[in-house]
């Protein structure tokens, strides 16, 4: 059967002609995208895999050349085959997520989690036992991130009607949840260059949002950090050299640590707009690993605001 076959336009383009690898490959976990084929009579009876990232590559011992766009059953037996085909079909047409051990070629055991991010498609993440403090919550991450990216692709890209001064919320709220952060806000301008905070998610404390209302005046070293073409980053309260620069005040008066600023160039804005999220604790989900997920959120939002221009 033909790969083609298995797939209609929207996700071939989505998953091959789309670019995930920012955030694909940098996952900390290992990383492996996988389609079932279906026989003539529309059951599954094999799978090839689509993409892995490196961690895949280092923990399987398999390189990338080796197994992309072949069929499972040309590395297996068909029990093992079958095996793997009763696991993931209820993932793939049921749209749910399973646990389950893996192994390796030399026996060591993995932790690993499949879910399913598209129509025919299943993803898997595993990682050795132990290797990180909580496997799960890493690899459950990645599982609610891919997921907030597949939507986001579909919603924005496919459904005309959606509102950007609504749609912004959502997105905000859903990848604040997916990484389980405290704090996300996005900052336009108007056509007089006037800044104003377009959606925000910070549960609990809404109240204090007014405040929130100019970033320039709450954040200037970041500003500055952005208008020298920094584009996106990490930082962390401890990494403001000038200890009496006003963005700490602002840090002390939203009770978070460590934040990720992005610019963000809309047509509706005189000037750049910006984007940040943050955490008020140390959170092992958010940081090198979550940045290509965080750069793709906003290049949907500058898209959510682009479309119609």
């Amino acid at each position: 059967m033909e790969v083609k076959q298995m797939f209609d336009g929207k996700t071939m383009h989505m998953h091959w002609g789309h670019d995930f690898s920012a955030f694909f490959h940098a996952l900390p976990c290992g990383a492996a995208l996988h389609a079932l084929v279906y026989n003539s009579k529309g059951e599954p009876d094999d799978y090839i895999t689509l993409d892995v990232n490196s961690a895949f590559e280092e923990k399987m011992k398999l390189r990338r050349n080796q197994i992309l766009s072949r069929p499972a059953s040309e590395r297996m037996s068909s029990d093992e085959l079958r095996h793997w085909l009763d696991l993931f079909t209820p993932v793939v047409q049921n749209d749910i997520h399973t646990h389950f051990d893996m192994y390796d070629k030399d026996g060591r055991r993995y932790k690993a989690l499949a879910s399913s991010p598209g129509r025919n498609l299943f993803l898997i993440f595993f990682s050795e036992s132990g290797e990180y403090r909580d496997e799960f919550r890493v690899m459950e991450m990645m599982r609610n991130s891919y997921s907030v990216l597949n939507d986001l692709h579909l919603r924005i890209f496919q459904d005309r009607s959606i509102r950007p001064d609504i749609e912004t919320g959502i997105i905000l709220e859903r990848v604040c949840r997916s990484l389980d952060l405290d704090f996300g806000a996005l900052w336009l301008s108007d056509s007089n260059g006037n800044h104003y905070i377009v959606n925000s998610f910070f549960p609990g404390r809404e109240s204090e949002l007014d405040e929130l209302q100019r970033y320039p005046r709450l954040f200037p070293c970041v500003m500055d950090k952005l208008m020298h073409g920094s584009g996106s980053f990490f930082i962390s309260r401890g990494m403001f050299l000038d200890r009496h620069c006003q963005d700490l005040q602002t840090l002390d008066r939203l009770g978070v640590q460590h934040l990720f600023f992005a610019d963000i160039h809309v047509p509706s804005s005189k000037t750049p707009g910006i984007v940040c999220f943050a955490s008020s604790r140390d959170n092992s989900l958010f940081g090198h690993s979550t940045k290509g997920y965080l750069d793709l959120v906003v290049l949907y939002l500058v898209s959510l605001f682009s479309r119609n221009s």
